[in-house]
């Protein structure tokens, strides 16, 4: 969106000396995010399996407050998924939403790929304590993104980085929080040079962005109450991209390049 330059009133001008030129701010480069909502799920029975999902991962992580509120490092756990009705509605539905999103965004050519060669990573959080996630982005992914079982107004919320933020401390701007439009959205930073977004999430929200983005889950800087309960079901998206025929030169197998498997000690 454009926007113009504003003008100092006239009578404000000292000896009619301040003569800007007038133009308009070119918001060039910007980063596409998706944002949308999907309401159409079975709500009670996706809060029912998250939280028993996580409860089972918690038990085996016990203390351990960097793994014990999500399904991410508990491979069994996290496919249970792709157990219920709900979960494959909402993997069809986000895999074509990805395919949707780079074919219009990125001009990406998709009409080579099903949905069975688009590769959907998907895991469970539950922040219900005073849990939060470090500074990150996700690897071996096209596009990263969350969908939010439970939010709310009091929810924590996700914090994006701008991958120019050097750039921006080098011209000095100025840094403070912009409250948008959007009552779910946040900046910091200046009102056209954003070092930092700030997305709260209601129910059946959901956000894809490209995965090299540095982001995390600030911690609550509400008291947390006894019933606090932030359910979110985050998601890696990638898919091989079509390649020309490679059966040119002399084939040979890289097999002879797999590890050699260490005896045991």
């Amino acid at each position: 969106m454009e926007k113009r330059v504003s003008e100092p009133k006239s009578e404000k001008i000292p000896n009619n000396e301040f003569r800007p030129a007038e133009g308009e701010v070119i918001p060039a480069f910007s980063i596409p995010f998706l944002r949308g909502k999907i309401n159409h799920l079975d709500q009670e029975s996706m809060v029912n399996d998250c939280r028993e999902w996580v409860s089972e991962s918690k038990s085996r992580h016990g203390n351990d407050v960097g793994k014990n509120y999500t399904t991410y490092f508990d491979h069994d756990i996290r496919n249970k998924i792709f157990d219920t009705e709900w979960g494959n509605e909402l993997t069809d539905v986000l895999k074509d939403t990805y395919i949707k999103f780079i074919n219009e965004i990125y001009a990406q050519p998709v009409d080579y790929l099903s949905r069975h060669d688009v590769h959907f990573f998907p895991w469970v959080s539950v922040y219900n304590t005073p849990h939060q996630h470090d500074v990150h982005n996700h690897v071996n992914s096209y596009m990263s993104g969350t969908f939010y079982v439970l939010g709310g107004r009091d929810a924590q919320p996700i914090k994006f980085f701008s991958p120019a933020l050097m750039s921006n401390f080098s011209h000095n701007i100025q840094n403070e929080m912009i409250q948008d439009q959007d009552p779910q959205i946040k900046w910091m930073g200046s009102p056209m040079v954003h070092d930092e977004m700030f997305f709260h999430p209601d129910n059946g929200d959901f956000l894809l962005w490209p995965s090299y983005l540095q982001h995390m889950v600030p911690p609550n800087n509400h008291d947390v109450r006894g019933d606090y309960e932030r359910i979110a079901i985050s998601f890696n998206l990638n898919h091989i991209p079509h390649l020309e025929d490679g059966r040119n030169g002399t084939q040979m197998s890289y097999d002879f390049m797999r590890p050699e498997e260490q005896p045991n000690e």
